[in-house]
């Protein structure tokens, strides 16, 4: 059975920390902590848990900590997690049947994300990351803000249905990151794209959308190869910035335009619908949400996917917009679809519901409970 270092940064995650660390004490060999500068319990509640508790003076580079943090573990596979990070009891045990079985040829094991569960438990955005890394190949953190692991994709991955499941902070907004951005900026005169990506993001974040579509533009106009997820984000956050800017003309061409660049996703398609249906343009909004509920999920590497927007939403708006317009039809075989994925969600009873007040009786053949 392989040996695994779970090699966390931490800095005043009193409140986090310690589900984190319980839902791993029994599925690792030991556990690094790295303090980057606590002013509250943070250090206490990790002395719980593990004696490896470590110092690191904050120098404004995540990937710093990271490297580290990961030079301290002794066992064959490193691993990282965020405090606000956990794993549930079913993650839990495939992780362990993961530890029993895994290879030692195997470089790295990528996970699902999940960000955020709707009432039912199912994660609402998911996506994949690099989890388990083994310490002999070196691998580095990279890059002082939104690091990532370097490795190459001719070694030896792994993929793993294992899922980390982060939970939600409360949602304050700081320019910490954005700091460390301009600092970068300010060293070196110039961004490289990924830094340019995240630096639109991180001005959007902070209300600065004027500076963050001339970020984004400037990272379109690279000729670079990043990841799709960072184009589908990139196009979106576009669009958030250019309606805030009341800049309607260049919101709707900032979704279009994702069609240069990656294939049609959903979370961009129900976008467009949804701006044409506020426009009050409906045929147009179902014509985009039927495009988006024939949309096939992909499989990407270390992409996101928003899982309502791939099948439930675009039927449930199809079915509601329908219903609006008197024609029962379209509204319960678009209903009906909406079931296909979500049969219990309380939206689709009401619509019944209302269905049934409208036509006297419930749809022939409907598989929803009232």
């Amino acid at each position: 059975m392989i040996g695994i270092s779970l090699c966390m940064i931490v800095k005043n995650e009193e409140k986090m920390l310690p589900a984190c660390l319980k839902s791993v004490k029994d599925l690792v060999d030991e556990i690094i902590i790295v303090d980057t500068g606590s002013e509250d319990n943070t250090k206490e509640i990790a002395r719980q848990f593990t004696d490896l508790i470590y110092d690191f003076e904050w120098i404004g580079d995540f990937a710093a900590a990271r490297n580290f943090a990961f030079s301290k573990g002794t066992k064959e596979y490193l691993m990282w997690l965020d405090a606000d990070d956990i794993l549930l009891p079913e993650d839990q045990y495939k992780f362990l049947e993961l530890k029993k079985s895994m290879k030692p040829e195997v470089d790295v094991v990528i996970m699902n994300y999940n960000l955020g569960v709707d009432a039912e438990g199912a994660p609402k955005v998911k996506f994949k990351r690099e989890r388990l890394i083994k310490k002999s190949r070196n691998y580095p953190w990279i890059e002082p803000v939104h690091e990532y692991v370097e490795f190459s994709y001719s070694h030896n991955i792994l993929h793993s249905d294992i899922a980390i499941t982060h939970r939600q902070r409360d949602n304050r907004i700081t320019d910490r990151n954005l700091k460390i951005i301009e600092s970068v900026l300010d060293n070196k005169g110039i961004l490289n794209s990924r830094q340019l990506y995240y630096y639109g993001r991180e001005l959007t974040s902070n209300k600065r959308y004027k500076e963050a579509t001339v970020a984004f533009n400037e990272f379109l106009e690279k000729d670079n190869n990043q990841s799709s997820s960072f184009y589908l984000t990139a196009f979106q956050d576009l669009y958030h910035c250019y309606n805030e800017l009341n800049d309607k003309d260049n919101a709707i061409k900032s979704l279009l335009r994702s069609f240069e660049y990656i294939p049609p996703r959903a979370e961009i398609v129900c976008k467009i619908a949804y701006f044409y249906k506020e426009q009050g343009k409906i045929t147009n909004a179902i014509s985009w949400f039927q495009i988006a509920l024939n949309l096939t999920t992909p499989n990407e590497d270390l992409g996101y996917i928003a899982e309502d927007l791939w099948g439930f939403i675009p039927a449930t708006e199809l079915s509601t917009i329908y219903l609006t317009q008197g024609n029962l039809k379209e509204a319960v075989f678009y209903l009906k679809k909406a079931a296909e994925f979500k049969p219990s969600h309380p939206l689709l009873q009401k619509l019944l519901l209302y269905i049934k007040y409208k036509i006297g009786a419930l749809p022939q053949g409907n598989a929803l409970t009232v």
